[in-house]
């Protein structure tokens, strides 16, 4: 199949999604990081690395599972970029409900 129709269904499913909710709901965070991980499976680590961010920051301090998804997710594109890597999101505060801070 066309594995770039993969960003294009979840944009699409997002969309329809954001409809209803507002973008700092978990849902629609999570549909964000969905996003990011099929744009670094497609190799646009920048794209990815940016969508990250834009999750990391509109993210509220308590939701969670996101978040930690969205700094795996950056953990993950720093690894795959090197020692050269020049950018930097600075790691919010996590606060988790049932993980250790």
């Amino acid at each position: 199949g066309d594995r770039a129709l993969a960003i294009d269904h979840a944009r699409e499913a997002l969309r329809h999604w954001q409809t209803k909710r507002s973008s700092s709901d978990p849902e629609v965070l999570y549909m964000r990081t969905e996003i990011a991980s099929h744009s670094y499976s497609l190799g646009q680590v920048d794209a990815a690395a940016e969508a990250y961010a834009a999750v990391i920051r509109d993210a509220r301090p308590d939701t969670g599972i996101v978040l930690v998804t969205a700094h795996l997710g950056m953990s993950e594109l720093e690894l795959a970029r090197g020692p050269q890597s020049s950018r930097h999101v600075p790691a919010a505060p996590l606060s988790c409900v049932g993980l250790p801070a």
